[in-house]
């Protein structure tokens, strides 16, 4: 029987994340029956309970101290391979450096590992699936354990083409696809009533923001757009992906506008969903807000506040529109407006991109399936 390890940022109530678990868990279930699944997660216990409720079935899970052999572990999407905070000047001059010979420092951070008895957790075989790759900092710390990583993966399928390149300079040893990010496969957690999304014309708006570290005046702006939207009927509801992370963000909503929490007490998937399913057009900060509204037939404005939000315009060509964070207050509005003024002619764009991104993801897993058959 194998022992396979689902890792990525999991347990933590972010539902973007908890979403591509869904997908992994539901995928190797399916083709790998016999196979014991096992999930990674650093949250607190407490703070994680909720994924038994999440994935149907009581799981096992480890953390960073537990020292175990898997036949192979699985990343399971997402942006996982980036930084883009600025560290020590020792980084600068030690990236430069690895930079210089990225396997040569591949193999001997390998052998340090080994000697020091820090290898917790190993697997015969590394995958990652539905990944996206980032830039790094030129002092990033991160970036020399992100290159151990991505050298070490024996079957590698990202998500947009600008990982691909990334991936085919820092990861030469990986068999590499190109396919699109894991929540497309919509069968494996989308509830079958919200399938399909009704054509007709509405004032909902749905906003998904988050907390920023670098500051929160794009919150403040889109906030007092949206007071103005529910000043002329529209009914704006603001989503949180992430409870916890979230709280200095929704801290900052006036005590009168609607909000919906991920994870709430009762961790309930379908509920959160049956809220966001009902939006007639999706404002987002967070890249996995626009790819959720996408699989339900809604339109999205992204709001650039980071740099993976830009890969959207790949992955959603025809559907997606795009606003830089200067332009909110001049234009954010008048974009709102367009959309919802045409919104059946948007909703069957959206499903164009949907259904080729499911095509993508769809065949992407196949691959990934018939790999992990074909090694003994």
């Amino acid at each position: 029987m194998k022992k396979i390890l689902l890792q990525g940022y999991y347990g933590f109530g972010n539902l973007g994340d908890d979403i591509l678990l869904l997908v992994c868990y539901s995928n190797f279930r399916q083709h790998f029956p016999d196979a014991e699944l096992v999930v990674f997660s650093n949250a607190d216990p407490n703070t994680a309970s909720y994924l038994h409720n999440l994935l149907g079935e009581r799981i096992r899970t480890v953390n960073y101290t537990a020292r175990e052999h898997f036949d192979i572990i699985i990343h399971g999407g997402g942006g996982v391979h980036y930084d883009y905070e600025e560290g020590r000047y020792f980084f600068s001059v030690l990236n430069r450096l690895i930079k210089l010979q990225p396997s040569w420092f591949t193999k001997l951070f390998d052998i340090y590992k080994k000697f020091k008895r820090r290898e917790h957790i190993t697997g015969s075989l590394r995958i990652g699936v539905g990944i996206g790759i980032g830039t790094f900092t030129a002092s990033s710390k991160k970036f020399y354990s992100n290159l151990v990583v991505l050298n070490s993966y024996d079957f590698l399928l990202v998500r947009d083409s600008v990982s691909l390149a990334r991936a085919k300079k820092i990861s030469p040893r990986s068999s590499l696809r190109l396919s699109t990010d894991l929540a497309f496969y919509t069968e494996y957690w989308h509830p079958p009533r919200m399938q399909k999304k009704a054509q007709l014309p509405s004032k909902k708006i749905g906003v998904v923001l988050r907390h920023w570290k670098t500051g929160s005046a794009h919150t403040e702006e889109v906030i007092r757009i949206a007071c103005r939207l529910e000043s002329r009927g529209y009914e704006v509801t603001f989503f949180s992906f992430e409870a916890e992370y979230d709280k200095p963000y929704l801290n900052q909503l006036p005590v009168n506008v609607k909000r919906i929490i991920w994870p709430d007490s009762t961790g309930s998937l379908d509920a959160y969903l049956n809220h966001f399913y009902q939006q007639d057009l999706v404002v987002s900060t967070r890249f996995h807000g626009a790819i959720l509204a996408a699989t339900f037939g809604i339109p999205a404005i992204a709001l650039v506040l980071e740099p993976k939000i830009l890969t959207l315009k790949e992955i959603l060509p025809q559907s997606i529109q795009l606003l830089n964070m200067e332009e909110i207050a001049k234009f954010l509005e008048s974009k709102i407006f367009a959309v919802l003024s045409d919104l059946p002619s948007w909703q069957q764009k959206v499903r164009n991109d949907c259904e080729r991104n499911y095509e993508l993801i769809k065949q992407g897993l196949a691959g990934v399936n018939d790999f992990i058959c074909s090694q003994k």
